[in-house]
């Protein structure tokens, strides 16, 4: 587990995939593709329990930072001790993985954070990242507030790009919904996406789970 008063010399010299929200079942699915390709992951998240269990079974690739309630210097701590590691994937699931009674303020400030807390190294290893956007209730749209953040981080984070993958209020969830997200977000943080235009929201329909690739996404712009 990554304690946040580790020392910057400590920082892994290898690229690294970064999941927040890891404890959601597209985080854990995000991880295990990730690390099968050789890259280590860190898994961010609220449930520390829940990680921990993740990083067990994944492997000792995988590193853990628990984001508990209370922790208020924790994106601070964060940023001064891994900041600086080169990021070549960032995904941001925080906003599924959190509870529906979340406020849509408190998650735009907790992506914010996070995304500022490593966007040293998210520059430095051109990350291609992948902000999951909670469609709001009773519409095929992502909320403007998302929109305005995913276009802030996109040009705050150069060279790295970031994209906003919009995601129905409430999926089941099934085995193929949560493969065909996770293709979805690798095709995103993939070289092959490279023309994709950053800082705009995509679109992920559960009715499509058994589509490949980009083939399944469509922009909301």
């Amino acid at each position: 587990m990554i304690q946040p008063a580790t020392r910057k010399r400590d920082i892994p010299p290898e690229p690294v995939a970064v999941i927040g929200g890891a404890e959601h079942p597209v985080g854990r699915c995000l991880l295990e593709r990730l690390v099968a390709r050789g890259l280590r992951g860190v898994a961010i998240g609220a449930d520390e329990e829940c990680l921990m269990n993740i990083a067990r079974a994944v492997g000792p690739m995988v590193d853990t930072l628990g984001l508990r309630p209370g922790r208020g210097a924790l994106f601070t701590h964060l940023r001064e001790a891994w900041g600086a590691m080169p990021v070549t994937v960032y995904v941001d699931l925080m906003a599924l993985a959190e509870t529906p009674e979340a406020q849509g303020s408190e998650r735009i400030a907790r992506a914010a954070a996070l995304a500022a807390a490593l966007g040293q190294g998210i520059r430095a290893g051109s990350a291609r990242g992948v902000i999951a956007v909670p469609r709001i209730e009773g519409s095929d749209a992502a909320p403007r507030s998302f929109e305005g953040l995913v276009r802030q981080l996109d040009s705050d984070l150069r060279p790295g790009r970031m994209l906003g993958l919009s995601f129905p209020p409430h999926p089941d969830w099934t085995g193929a919904e949560i493969d065909s997200a996770a293709d979805a977000i690798l095709s995103l943080s993939e070289n092959a996406s490279r023309g994709l235009k950053g800082g705009v929201i995509l679109s992920w329909n559960p009715q499509e789970a058994g589509a490949l690739g980009q083939d399944r996404l469509t922009d909301e712009g």
